[in-house]
């Protein structure tokens, strides 16, 4: 459970369905309630959680002021994000 907190965590996800297998062949999913777990990984990581939601209101600032167009760009070295006006109108296809 540790390592798919987070996942479960964004998705909002009640329910964990597992099922391993040996040698190819699959034994019967189980289901894990991960209510508690996600809840308790929550708990652990207020701070980073804080940050995260401080980092996210930034980038829709920011985005706001390129009229709401923009691209974002993680720097390899740096590691900082850049954020530009994007040189289009829409950055989706309209039939989506």
């Amino acid at each position: 459970m540790r390592g798919v907190a987070p996942q479960l965590w964004i998705s909002q996800t009640p329910k964990l369905v597992r099922a391993y297998h040996n040698e190819g062949k699959f034994h019967p999913p189980e289901a894990e309630d991960a209510v508690a777990a996600v809840k308790s990984w929550e708990d652990r990581h207020q701070v980073d959680l804080r940050k995260l939601a401080a980092l996210i209101h930034r980038i829709i600032e920011v985005t706001k002021g390129c009229g709401g167009v923009a691209t974002i760009g993680r720097q390899a070295q740096s590691k900082k994000l850049t954020i530009d006006k994007a040189d289009r109108d829409r950055m989706l296809f309209m039939d989506l």
